[in-house]
């Protein structure tokens, strides 16, 4: 499937780029990304490049993590012209500076909006023109379709050992923001039971689906009070009776007097997230809801 991903700036997104990640992963070099996505890329970051540490969230989970081989940018206008791409995907409020271009040759069944904002505004005159997906979803309107953030596939972790019952990082508490490296960072989750998280500006947050990759157990603190049409692929059922049994029971020592009980609902966190929370179910989830609308 050909797909363009469009938007007026290089600047991190994270919903724009784990739907870069996915589709890449399904279909290869014939999804590109225009104008370059470059702090997605490898090749962007090293000795004397740039730091990747100084990209959001000191560049864990989705960046500089591609390889750019083989992508062809060449004549991007002419192939909007001809009806190229099968689907062309733009950032609803920072969109393709092709913009007039794509409206022009392309029809709306092949137009997607991506509104990853933390605001729960609509971009009303946006839905007429193509599918609108639309990340923090209070709105009931059919015509709205809600959509989460993803983790990437391949940096799912095996599971480690558990030596504590509750992650160190507390989000909030930047004394415990210590973890300059990728993989310390999912390791502290990996090696624990449990990982706090919350509504942060949104309620969506990339923090909740890499505490899952890392094999570890969020307890996502006012997951009870999260709209229903908002963080609607996290399993949400399954965090409340997380919540209850922290509630009951604590986290001090939960793994050795509770490990059946651990072990079943962490079994149960991780079947539900494999299937729906990475960035590749992101992006079939995508071209199956554009495909229903057509």
């Amino acid at each position: 499937m050909r797909i363009l991903l469009t938007k007026c700036w290089d600047q991190p997104e994270y919903l724009d780029d784990g739907v870069l990640i996915g589709m890449r992963d399904l279909f290869g070099t014939e999804v590109v990304d225009y104008p370059r996505s470059n702090h997605m890329y490898s090749d962007t970051f090293g000795i004397g490049k740039r730091d990747i540490s100084t990209i959001a969230a000191r560049g864990f989970t989705y960046y500089g993590s591609m390889d750019d081989a083989g992508v062809d940018r060449s004549d991007i206008e002419l192939k909007i012209r001809t009806g190229y791409f099968d689907l062309v995907i733009m950032h609803s409020w920072y969109p393709s500076p092709l913009l007039h271009l794509i409206f022009q040759y392309t029809p709306k069944s092949k137009i997607v909006w991506l509104d990853g904002r933390d605001e729960t505004e609509i971009m009303t005159w946006a839905i007429q023109t193509g599918v609108y997906f639309k990340r923090e979803l209070v709105s009931d309107r059919a015509d709205v379709l809600p959509i989460s953030f993803g983790f990437p596939d391949r940096k799912i972790q095996l599971p480690l050992e558990k030596i504590r019952d509750l992650a160190p990082l507390i989000p909030g508490r930047l004394e415990t923001y210590v973890y300059n490296g990728e993989d310390e960072y999912y390791r502290q989750y990996n090696e624990s039971g449990f990982g706090i998280t919350f509504k942060k500006n949104g309620w969506d947050c990339l923090r909740h689906y890499e505490i899952m990759g890392a094999q570890c157990v969020p307890v996502f603190l006012d997951i009870i009070d999260c709209p229903p049409r908002t963080c609607t692929t996290l399993p949400k059922s399954l965090l409340l009776q997380v919540n209850a049994m922290i509630a009951q029971h604590g986290t001090d020592g939960f793994l050795n007097k509770f490990q059946n009980e651990y072990n079943d609902i962490a079994n149960q966190i991780q079947v539900h997230f494999q299937r729906y929370c990475t960035t590749t179910a992101l992006a079939k989830y995508i071209i199956d809801s554009v495909m229903e609308f057509r």
